[in-house]
């Protein structure tokens, strides 16, 4: 399986991580509750249906109030705070979000054997992979401990190569349902350093 944030327009990186391997069969979890700020997401919905994406399972429609609380409880606080991501966004966000994402996580995958990850989620399915461990443990259940698929690769930006591409910034992003003369431009614009070049050799690789 593979999930995503519904958070509107998606760009290339969403193809290799979750379009294509939805199209080769891998359940798309569509992970709403990861991006509650979030109200309306038909774009992302109408982009996967395009692509003929069949197997969509919605985050909250699998929700499990009592299993959730019950990877809470035997979450260890101080493994959380030891997250790489909530040590990036520790400044930015501001809600208790931002240390449960993890537990969310484990919630969202636990009763698969494989998932379909980009390279900055893997810290997220090895402590999954413990969380599910320690919930077996102590309630006698026999969950699989799942395992990691990386999707090898990050696309960057194309303005920004130390940065992933985002729809945060969209002039150094090909979004799909972009117009080829918006993807020439972009192209075009894009940074040139030995980064910047490596992103386009990729992308060119990929698409070509």
């Amino acid at each position: 399986m593979c999930g995503f944030r519904p958070t509107g327009r998606l760009h290339v990186g969403h193809y290799f991580s979750v379009i294509n391997p939805g199209q080769e069969g891998a359940t798309v979890l569509v992970a709403n509750y990861h991006a509650p700020e979030e109200k309306d997401f038909e774009d992302s919905i109408d982009c996967l249906e395009a692509f003929q994406v069949k197997d969509i399972v919605y985050q909250k429609d699998i929700f499990d109030a009592d299993l959730f609380f019950k990877l809470l409880n035997i979450s260890n606080f101080n493994d959380l705070k030891k997250m790489t991501q909530f040590k990036s966004a520790a400044d930015d966000v501001k809600t208790a979000q931002l240390v449960t994402y993890p537990v969310l996580m484990t919630h969202d995958i636990i009763g698969y054997k494989e998932v379909l990850v980009g390279e900055d989620q893997t810290q997220h399915v090895q402590y999954a992979r413990k969380l599910i461990g320690a919930y077996n443990q102590k309630f006698g259940t026999n969950y699989p401990i799942p395992i990691a698929n990386v999707i090898s690769g990050r696309i960057k930006d194309l303005r920004d190569s130390s940065k992933k591409m985002s729809k945060s910034s969209p002039q150094g992003c090909l979004f799909l349902d972009d117009t080829p003369d918006e993807i020439e431009s972009k192209i075009k614009k894009a940074i040139t350093d030995e980064e910047g070049l490596k992103n386009l050799r990729f992308l060119f690789e990929k698409f070509v």
